[in-house]
């Protein structure tokens, strides 16, 4: 009768422990069948693939992968939990950083194509100067603009010309237009006449947004 008694505990230890297993194996299935699969696609303005792109994806918690789109301008990122991300492109030319950056969704059980076209993301910005004391037109004035990081490392006109991203000088309508420069990043503009720095009413921080011209003024105090 012991024995007997034995073994039916036993058994019903034995059918916990699988019960327990079973559910074990159900929640990992359930985590793979929610996620979806991403795959990332940069392309340039006029459609054609864009190949050699970094491309990051981001969650609320941070940075969840890189990678490199290959020669078809496609980076396969695999898969990931059904979530709210976001996607950054960006790329190089002629010293210029480009980005572009979209948020999206993934889907359990989907595919998910993102396209994204860092040269489109940029825009047009007009500078406007003129001189505090008369109001007269700053015809002929030298404008940079510096990234805003490497406006605060470096201090002289010098330096700051080894790392302008654009350079113009000032027309005959006391403005200076740049095209094409990447939106969303932070540029300082500089002003100068030879090696003589120009003092403005403030330090001009210019911001290009996508698709949109922008005019800043600026009031230079000291020649």
């Amino acid at each position: 009768m012991k024995k007997i008694y034995l073994f039916i505990i036993f058994v019903f230890i034995a059918t916990i422990f699988i019960s327990c297993e079973k559910d074990r194996t159900t929640n990992v299935n359930i985590n793979y069948n929610q996620s979806g699969f991403l795959r990332i696609k940069t392309i340039n303005p006029d459609n054609s693939v864009l190949p050699g792109a970094a491309v990051t994806l981001f969650d609320e918690n941070g940075t969840l992968f890189h990678g490199i789109t290959n020669n078809y301008g496609l980076c396969e990122a695999g898969y990931f939990l059904q979530n709210s991300y976001e996607c950054t492109a960006s790329i190089e030319k002629d010293g210029k950083k480009y980005m572009d950056s979209k948020y999206f969704q993934i889907i359990s059980g989907q595919e998910k194509e993102i396209v994204l076209d860092p040269f489109s993301n940029s825009g047009k910005v007009i500078l406007k100067l003129k001189f505090e004391y008369n109001n007269t037109p700053a015809t002929g004035l030298n404008v940079s603009l510096i990234p805003e990081d490497d406006y605060y490392t470096y201090n002289s006109i010098g330096e700051y010309l080894q790392v302008a991203q654009f350079t113009g000088k000032v027309d005959v309508n006391s403005q200076v237009v740049f095209e094409d420069v990447p939106a969303d990043l932070t540029y300082v503009a500089i002003i100068y006449n030879n090696d003589l720095f120009m003092h403005s009413n403030n330090t001009p921080h210019i911001v290009a947004t996508k698709d949109i011209e922008k005019t800043y003024k600026i009031i230079i105090f000291a020649y």
